[in-house]
């Protein structure tokens, strides 16, 4: 009888392991995964844009204050080489003072 309780005792264990290997590699699987979306979209563009915003893009626009239809592209973004080639400070330059 001692043999059959340590037996299931055993199995019990071993399922246990199984299933937490499981839960282990399905918990990795998902940690990892928008590692793998990023690397599938490396070289694409995904911020260029032709033709007018969507009525779905106007109605968010309008919380993250980017929501107007008149704007268009920003004619400063380079998209090919993906920088600003515009005003660099949202402040203008202070005046410099003369050393004395």
């Amino acid at each position: 009888m001692a043999s059959r309780a340590q037996r299931t005792l055993k199995s019990r264990r071993e399922s246990s392991l199984l299933i937490g290997g499981f839960v282990l590699l399905g918990g990795l699987a998902m940690y990892s995964l928008p590692y793998f979306i990023v690397k599938g979209k490396q070289g694409q563009n995904t911020l260029a844009k032709e033709g007018p915003l969507s009525k779905t893009e106007v109605r968010r626009g309008a919380f993250l204050n980017s929501g107007s239809k008149d704007i268009g592209p920003d004619p400063d973004w380079s998209f090919v080489t993906n920088s600003y080639q515009g005003r660099r400070s949202a402040y203008p330059e202070r005046p410099k003072q003369s050393e004395a």
